[in-house]
């Protein structure tokens, strides 16, 4: 297998699906999240055919939410027994009360406004798919704590979020909307039940650091500002260099964390990946001027050629992101179906670093460009 004595951040996002390529050094890597159907698949040739191995040392899932959790079955598929490990959010795998959710909702089809990403019917279906896999190949998931850091290699990755009371409250939450099995065995002569809604999955959702030599990444799932306040109310704190950050909840306001965003520096590398669905599409505009403000280097991963730029206008750039995914005969959309053939896609950004925080290698594709919005002297030809 290829080995190559580098820490490489491999970010790929197009507008609804978002994966996170761990390269480690001398060894196979990680997959943190499984964006969409389209991105597990660049992931995986990525993995086979650019990286060069046929393993991957885990794959994490940060929350289950589709953009992050709908190709999960699909990169399972592709490493079968060559997967070193599987790595699940708070509140999965604490007794059976997630599988008896999903039974409720199988017989009753519920009517409600809960969010309806977490446990939609695809999801659903990758969760089982999950449990079956991780059944047959006698893999028991690691639930990712913050109290127990995991060296792969030279590698230390540590859960940060979520802790304390926000983990406790998701677990508890999920247990309690949940029906007995009394319940569920009887069905449908069981009296009627009314059950609360699920916690939102964003609340549960993993941020996970990796610590090389000197060289610190922070990778955040779509954990939002409860989460962080809960983390910083306990008295945890963040110190030292961040040099690459996968950005939250794809550039929301409620994904900037003061804490964080304050130990940004010009050797921060920073990437957001879009997310053009619901009533507020992302990034926001006003939150992606604060990370440039901070970070050395911020790129954005995009799915079409028409954004290759570099603009002062954050309102352009995010039109320009829209009016890609939003056109289905776009040249992102033609890309999209044809990647697997060719190996290209024009959604990944990426960056190589050394173990004392250096970064060794830079590279995006053709559809994304840095972002500099505060300093338009920053700016250089793609």
């Amino acid at each position: 297998m290829a080995r190559r004595e580098i820490l490489g951040l491999h970010i790929v996002g197009e507008g609804i699906g978002e994966c996170i390529i761990l390269e480690l050094p001398n060894a196979a890597p990680a997959v943190i999240d499984c964006g969409n159907l389209e991105v597990a698949d660049y992931a995986i040739n990525f993995i086979k055919r650019e990286l060069g191995w046929d393993r991957v040392s885990f794959i994490a899932i940060t929350h289950p939410h589709g953009d992050h959790f709908l190709g999960l079955s699909r990169v399972l598929d592709a490493f079968a027994s060559r997967c070193g490990g599987l790595w699940v959010f708070p509140g999965f795998f604490q007794g059976d009360s997630i599988n008896r959710y999903l039974r409720w909702i199988e017989l009753t089809n519920p009517k409600t406004d809960f969010d309806a990403t977490f446990f939609c019917d695809a999801v659903r279906r990758e969760w089982i798919l999950f449990s079956e896999f991780a059944t047959h190949h006698k893999i028991l998931p690691r639930v990712m704590r913050t109290d127990e850091p995991c060296m792969e290699g030279e590698v230390e990755i540590r859960c940060l979020l979520p802790c304390g009371n926000v983990a406790d409250a998701f677990e508890r939450d999920l247990s309690q909307c949940a029906p007995s099995k009394d319940w569920l065995d009887n069905f449908p002569n069981s009296p009627a039940v009314e059950l609360p809604d699920p916690p939102e999955a964003n609340h549960a959702s993993s941020v996970l650091s990796i610590v090389w030599g000197s060289t610190r990444l922070i990778l955040c799932g779509d954990c939002e500002l409860p989460s962080w306040n809960a983390w910083n109310a306990i008295g945890r704190k963040l110190a030292g260099d961040i040099h690459g950050l996968k950005i939250g909840h794809h550039g929301s306001s409620n994904g900037a964390f003061k804490g964080l965003v304050d130990c940004l520096n010009k050797k921060t590398y920073a990437v957001v990946t879009p997310y053009r669905r619901g009533k507020s599409p992302l990034p926001d505009e006003k939150t992606i001027k604060v990370y440039d403000k901070q970070c050395g280097f911020l790129r954005i991963t995009a799915p079409s050629k028409s954004v290759a730029v570099i603009v002062e206008d954050a309102g352009a750039v995010l039109r320009a992101f829209g009016a890609a995914i939003d056109d289905p005969t776009s040249t992102a959309a033609k890309l999209l179906k044809l990647h697997a053939k060719v190996q290209q896609h024009e959604n990944v950004v990426g960056v190589l670093f050394d173990d004392k925080g250096n970064s060794v290698d830079q590279y995006w594709g053709k559809g994304t460009g840095r972002i500099a919005f505060t300093d338009s002297s920053k700016a250089k030809s793609l």
